[in-house]
């Protein structure tokens, strides 16, 4: 796992089985060069320690799963979205599960309520990851402003 490879998404399992809707999901998102690899909490830590950016889908559809990730894991993405390079993606029903307001403007963290087209998301989902894969939307000028001379102003 030390080589980043971009046609991963990791799914964040957040009960002892992968949900059917897993399976769905992974169907949906193959046609666009896509894989969703299933990765328990553990899992996640271990691997973002590398330091390689990653992709991480969250979905969220029952109460338990609201508690679980409110009281366990939503801690841990904080810190992964600030320390390391770790693009969260949020499908839920509870809205009381978005940070969007903090880490929005980030562009890593991407909240999307339920209900919606798992095809229609699917699509969305691989064209905001292929973005930033390939970076387009990076400001390609200068990240400080400089005079005539060359100096930092």
């Amino acid at each position: 796992m030390n080589e980043q490879r971009t046609d991963w998404v990791y799914f964040l399992n957040l009960t002892a089985k992968v949900p059917s809707h897993f399976f769905h999901l992974d169907a949906f998102i193959k046609p666009h060069g896509l894989s969703m690899i299933p990765m328990g909490l553990n899992d996640l830590l271990s691997f973002t320690n590398s330091g390689d950016d990653c992709h991480i889908f969250i979905f969220i559809n029952s109460l338990a799963r609201k508690n679980y990730f409110n009281k366990r894991v939503r801690k841990i993405l904080k810190y992964l979205i600030k320390k390391h390079g770790v693009h969260i993606y949020i499908l839920s029903s509870f809205d009381n599960t978005s940070d969007r307001y903090i880490y929005g403007k980030s562009g890593k963290y991407h909240f999307t309520r339920l209900p919606v087209g798992l095809n229609a998301y699917a699509t969305a989902l691989a064209t905001a990851i292929r973005k930033k894969d390939e970076g387009l939307n990076k400001w390609p000028g200068a990240k400080r402003r400089v005079n005539l001379y060359g100096e930092k102003l």
